[in-house]
């Protein structure tokens, strides 16, 4: 005679947590975009899907030479268009790659030569990198002078200037790209903006989950959550007090929601939600959570919990922000990934790489919320 064992968990619990995600295991979606592995499940039945059935891209990049994507191995190419999903490798992570609409005031940048750069806006905070064995120098009115290595990319924050900042800067050594953007949003190293002697605004990653996919899966009369890591890109040192970003968006028949983070230039951060009604334009809400203690280029997860009459955000573990005067959100047409959004009201956009994002769609208590903000951690 045998001993036969059969387990009293259902089959959506997994052994050992393998995919990192703290607590049940009843997501309707999980995107692993750091493994390519997206899959759905619905009524018990699993789904496995491709990237292209997983996001739309309507990326809108205003580019003379195409952007630049880079594989898990690090190693950089040139997009085919500019719709692509590009990816972007961070230290040892790896996702989707969104960022903000950036300028490179750096003429000529993929043969570097001395020059001055002139009639950058007043009040702008910049980030100035580089790629090669070489530096840069850069002097200013009103700036300490600052020394660029590819290893050690640096912000410049123009003091007490009040007319159009004009920068000198001296290419030493042999480098094969410059780059000196103004801050949108968080001060970090954007990816490479090939410029001529113009240079044109590089347009905005545009990426989304597909809303159709997104309709198959949600009842919307049920509360909806977003569990959702990013990894910012390669951030500097930064005076500012208060600056933010957006790590998602979502949509309803009436709302527009932006959900992402404040950032401190002591390295807080906090979870950050603005809902916006469609008709006029009027803030429904706006708000964030208190501030914890980060390190720059840290990753961070951030649950946000959409009901009929509220919403919960969770960030890395910390205390649960409760936005009780949000209402319908978890009515959901559209989750757009860190999108810079200009109506209702102008939110920054990510610059930052999603490594995973998991969708639910159920009643949670604040417990299950903590508990979901620490997973990846």
């Amino acid at each position: 005679m045998s001993l036969a064992l059969k387990s009293n968990n259902i089959a959506t619990n997994y052994l050992g947590n393998i995919n990192g995600i703290r607590g049940k295991q009843d997501w309707v979606a999980f995107f692993d975009f750091e493994n390519d592995e997206y899959t759905t499940q619905k009524n018990g039945v699993r789904n496995t899907l491709t990237l292209a059935e997983t996001i739309t891209s309507n990326s809108a990049k205003n580019m003379a030479v195409k952007p630049q994507t880079m594989n898990k191995q690090g190693v950089r190419s040139y997009t085919t268009a500019a719709t692509d999903v590009r990816r972007w490798k961070i230290g040892e992570r790896f996702g989707v790659l969104i960022e903000n609409e950036q300028t490179n005031w750096f003429a000529n940048s993929a043969a570097p030569a001395t020059q001055t750069i002139s009639a950058i806006p007043a009040g702008s905070t910049l980030v100035a990198s580089c790629i090669g064995a070489g530096s840069l120098v850069i002097t200013g009115a009103g700036i300490d002078s600052i020394v660029v290595t590819e290893a050690t990319p640096k912000t410049i924050t123009p003091q007490a200037q009040t007319g159009a900042v004009t920068l000198n800067v001296e290419v030493v050594g042999t480098l094969s790209h410059v780059q000196v953007v103004r801050c949108a949003g968080f001060a970090c190293v954007h990816s490479p903006i090939t410029t001529t002697a113009s240079r044109p605004n590089s347009g905005n990653d545009q990426l989304e989950i597909k809303q159709e996919l997104l309709s198959s899966l949600l009842n919307t009369d049920q509360p909806v959550t977003v569990l959702i890591e990013s990894v910012p890109m390669h951030q500097t040192q930064d005076a500012r007090t208060m600056y933010n970003e957006l790590r998602a968006a979502v949509e309803t028949a009436t709302l527009v929601a932006g959900i992402g983070m404040n950032k401190t230039s002591d390295v807080r951060i906090a979870s950050r939600i603005v809902s916006l009604i469609k008709a006029d334009n009027t803030a429904q809400l706006s708000g964030s959570g208190n501030a914890q203690q980060s390190t720059l280029n840290a990753a961070s997860t951030q649950v946000a919990y959409l009901t009929a009459t509220g919403a919960k955000l969770g960030l890395n573990g910390g205390d649960i922000y409760t936005a009780a005067a949000a209402t319908n959100l978890n009515k959901l047409t559209r989750l757009r990934l860190a999108p810079a959004l200009s109506t209702p009201q102008v939110q920054q956009g990510g610059n930052c790489i999603i490594t995973k994002l998991a969708i639910f769609n159920r009643q949670m208590s604040d417990a299950e919320i903590l508990e979901y903000s620490k997973s990846w951690n």
